[in-house]
């Protein structure tokens, strides 16, 4: 969406003090471990842009640790591409040529602007994932990203293990359940996905590895059920709808049921 569109579409600027007032309004806690997923624009015309909801998440989890995903896509087997694909004649190329993954220069692909600003942020740790890493900040950070095995990348050894222990919450910002990362981890536990293989630029040379093959085309159909069962639940933050869970109640959920209705 335009700036133009956004501000069309505004009713009135929305500041760093009122989305604080809107996250404590919609049960966020200054103790809060919060995986955040977000799209700017739907907020309304954010004065200060992506900094602004930076600050205003740190102010509210100020005992608490604010995580986001920090995906790296185009650190990937290019013979996977498909948004877009590339010519099979430039694979080879592509894999020798990649630069390897270093966690604190790495640009995010697809993950927003809020995340690229957060990255920047002082003391925010990156997990060393090459292409499915975690940013966190906080109290929690250095437990939460320490550990990211290469395969499986959503396992319980993974970022998201370390968010379902804490039984830490999600928050969709703006967007729907198909954005919901933490769902992968339901995946991987359920034992029903079957494997593929994957390849990535890590450690200044290229690697193949084997893991699930993850697949959120089913979130959507899932988080209408976790909000059903009411273990998500909805709130307004500036005009976006905001969707919030817990990590270990979703999980469980998920998992279950994709023991019951597994992939065809």
């Amino acid at each position: 969406m335009s700036e133009k569109s956004v501000i069309e579409s505004t009713i009135e600027p929305i500041t760093k003090e009122r989305i604080i007032y809107d996250l404590m309004r919609g049960g966020i806690d200054s103790r809060d471990n919060v995986l955040l997923h977000s799209s700017l624009s739907s907020l309304g015309w954010v004065i200060g842009k992506s900094m602004t909801v930076v600050d205003a998440f740190l102010e509210v989890l100020v005992d608490g640790t604010l995580i986001m995903p920090a995906q790296t896509g185009d650190n990937s087997d290019p013979s996977k591409w498909v948004n877009p694909p590339v010519p099979e004649s430039w694979w080879p190329i592509i894999r020798e040529h990649t630069p390897s993954f270093h966690p604190e220069h790495f640009d995010t692909r697809g993950m927003g602007k809020v995340v690229e600003c957060f990255r920047h942020y002082k003391g925010v740790l990156r997990s060393p994932h090459p292409t499915s890493s975690f940013l966190a900040k906080g109290r929690q950070a250095k437990y939460i990203v320490k550990n990211h095995p290469l395969t499986p990348t959503f396992g319980m050894a993974s970022p998201l293990g370390r968010l379902y222990d804490l039984n830490a919450k999600v928050l969709l910002l703006g967007v729907g359940f198909g954005n919901a990362t933490a769902l992968h981890l339901a995946e991987a536990i359920s034992g029903v996905l079957s494997k593929e293989q994957n390849g990535t630029k890590f450690n200044e040379k290229w690697v193949d590895y084997e893991d699930f093959a993850y697949d959120s085309d089913r979130f959507e159909e899932i988080g209408e059920l976790l909000l059903q069962e009411e273990i998500a639940y909805t709130f307004e933050v500036g005009q976006a709808k905001a969707i919030c869970f817990r990590v270990r109640d979703a999980v469980d959920f998920a998992s279950n049921w994709w023991k019951e209705h597994p992939p065809v």
